[in-house]
């Protein structure tokens, strides 16, 4: 299929998308099969796109990957009324995972970036970071 033809992009969207508010912070297991937002809808993120999942609060780790796999809807969920539905490649417990400082890159400190954010688009670089020491910590090649 070739997806520019029809005037999509040839490659999906990277995204970080952080779990749990700094009040609230994501549990040592954050299996739901879906993402919420606050605010505005993100009218960005499509079935496709990928997201490296972030543990806020405690643990300030790198924990899952996703591929999104629903346009974002509504949730039905006050204070969070947006979500998408998501698909793992792999969900290590938050614990478990990658210190967002080992996927940063010279260009970017992501700890910076996400300072009241539900999500930001991540490079191929962090992304390919994030992707490698999760995996690496899974025990995949």
């Amino acid at each position: 299929m070739n997806l520019f033809a029809r005037g999509e992009p040839t490659m999906s969207n990277l995204w970080l998308k952080m779990i749990g508010t700094s009040d609230r912070p994501c549990p040592d297991s954050y299996v739901r099969e879906h993402v919420d937002f606050r605010g505005k809808k993100p009218r960005q993120i499509h079935p496709g796109d990928f997201m490296v999942l972030y543990a806020v609060g405690g643990e300030k780790r790198v924990f899952a990957l996703a591929t999104v796999t629903s346009e974002v809807h509504e949730s039905g969920r006050e204070g969070w009324p947006f979500r998408a539905d998501i698909k793992y490649l792999a969900n290590l417990s938050p614990s478990s995972g990658v210190l967002l400082s080992e996927v940063s890159t010279s260009n970017r400190n992501l700890l910076l970036s996400i300072r009241r954010r539900s999500h930001i688009k991540l490079s191929p670089k962090e992304c390919a970071r994030a992707v490698a020491k999760l995996r690496s910590k899974a025990g995949q090649s």
